[in-house]
């Protein structure tokens, strides 16, 4: 049995702890099974294989956990799922009753198991053989993309899609670059304009976004992107800090400004190591709840701000005024601005803002300081290499496009600790952990690295950057690229 998630995942916890910690369990599982856990974040290459392979199997998309059982000699998988729970419900059946049953076919149905794992095995391989186009390159896929992004837009809420809704950095990345370049008579795309405007601020004013200490959650569970998954990765808040800071260059919004300096503010306070490298995720859950950290009833609120006038500020600001939206308690979301809470409360605006955002006397801060006092979501400290190219390259942009010279630091201090750390006889280690870094490094390791230097070389030269980042492109050259077909393979050419 192949179980493959990730530490920050709420399900994988669940089913950690219904199943694998439970006794009974426990042992069903040892006694019919050999059992492997994979986390998703060391090996990406597993984890294609099987998700792919579960694709093939039940024709609908994985997850995680992903729940696989496997031949014994050559390890392709004959049934999968994600999560199962450990009573049946739901039209599902409980973990141990799923084992009987597929350990009684396993014994019984061997012939019929062998034509299934052959059927995979030949259309993985078909897979494999599909050979890239060598069509003549032009702007026809982006502007194809443009009008599929126009399509799923939502013009209600921001986005694209409906729920659950990811932020998708690069599209809208994609969408703000169609309006900033002009056409040939000197126009600007304003639909783009509103697509990428209204998108960016409805995450920015969401509870999406952590609006007391900076960062992005992975995603809303809604399509008002008022409640996440908890979880904050590295690889989603990386690349928007990117995006972010190339919005508010290209229209000097102070929301944009705002919403950088604190997600890089958070990225070095609680997400870089001692060494430089930074740290992968902080969990969803806390005390065994997912988002307990970030919930607050009213009464909390008050308590934090004695002032009366402080705190009517903060109801309006936050919504507290209205129904609770998660579980009884409020989790924050932006409701009103300055202007209109000025009228409501009946203070000037300048007095507003001073109250929601003066540097250490604000109720944000007081909120902010309050809260670190509670038991905080668990943090996997991995340092993955391509995790850490992409916050590189976001730290790198925010810090020279706004002028926060502490940004570019801690940029330079995370490649010097790759470089140091993970840089080991001329090739790249995946991860690295309490001081021991291991795994043959992937395509994405390598090509987000360099991505990460190219940027951090525009906001402060250093010669060494460029010489290791020609030799980590040497490296990608020789090891991953298809000189048959063109393009490149996630794997290198001597990886297990």
């Amino acid at each position: 049995m192949l179980s493959i998630g990730y530490s920050a995942c709420h399900w994988c916890h669940v089913m950690a702890h219904e199943s694998f910690e439970d006794d009974d369990t426990a042992q069903m599982m040892n006694r019919l099974f050999v059992n492997i856990k994979v986390d998703r974040e060391e090996r990406p290459d597993l984890d294609k294989i099987y998700q792919t392979a579960h694709h093939l199997l039940t024709q609908r998309t994985g997850g995680w956990p992903l729940t696989m059982f496997l031949m014994p000699d050559d390890h392709v998988p004959f049934f999968g799922g994600t999560y199962f729970p450990s009573e049946a419900r739901h039209g599902m059946p409980s973990f141990r009753e799923l084992m009987l049953h597929i350990h009684d076919y396993y014994q019984k149905q061997m012939d019929d198991l062998i034509k299934q794992n052959e059927s995979v095995m030949a259309t993985l391989q078909r897979y494999e053989e599909k050979a890239v186009s060598g069509s003549q390159l032009t702007a026809a896929p982006l502007d194809i993309a443009r009008q599929q992004l126009v399509k799923s837009y939502d013009r209600h809420y921001g986005g694209f899609g409906a729920a659950p809704k990811f932020p998708h950095p690069t599209n809208i990345q994609r969408i703000l670059r169609h309006w900033a370049v002009k056409d040939a008579d000197g126009e600007q795309d304003d639909e783009a304009y509103d697509i990428f405007s209204q998108t960016l601020h409805a995450m920015a004013s969401g509870g999406i976004y952590d609006q007391l200490a900076g960062g992005f959650c992975r995603y809303s569970v809604d399509e008002r992107w008022e409640i996440p998954h908890f979880e904050k990765m590295l690889y989603d808040n990386g690349p928007l800090l990117s995006l972010y800071a190339q919005a508010y260059k290209a229209t000097d919004s102070a929301v944009f400004k705002r919403i950088v300096k604190e997600t890089g503010e958070w990225v070095i306070r609680e997400m870089q190591s001692t060494d430089g490298g930074y740290y992968s995720t902080l969990d969803a859950d806390s005390e065994g709840e997912e988002g307990k950290f970030f919930a607050w009833s009213r009464e909390e609120v008050k308590k934090v701000l004695t002032d009366d006038i402080e705190f009517r500020v903060i109801e309006k600001y936050f919504g507290l005024d209205a129904a609770a939206n998660f579980e009884g308690k409020w989790h924050f979301n932006i409701k009103q601005n300055a202007s209109e809470i000025a009228r409501s409360v009946g203070i000037e605006e300048t007095e507003v803002v001073n109250i929601l955002f003066s540097t250490k006397k604000s109720a944000k801060e007081k909120l902010f300081v309050a809260r670190e006092q509670r038991v905080k979501p668990g943090r996997d400290e991995k340092i993955l290499t391509s995790w850490n190219g992409l916050m590189i390259k976001g730290m790198a942009e925010a810090g020279r496009l706004l002028g926060e010279e502490k940004f570019i630091d801690s940029a330079r201090r995370a490649l010097d600790f790759v470089k140091s750390s993970m840089w080991i006889d001329g090739r790249l280690l995946a991860t690295s952990k309490d001081g021991t870094a291991h795994l043959n490094a992937y395509l994405d390791d390598y090509v987000f690295l360099i991505d990460g230097i190219v940027e951090l070389l525009q906001a402060r030269w250093n010669k060494s950057d460029l010489d290791f980042a020609i030799q980590l492109l040497d490296v990608v050259l020789a090891k991953f690229e298809d000189k048959e077909k063109g393009g490149f393979f996630f794997t290198a050419s001597d990886h297990e």
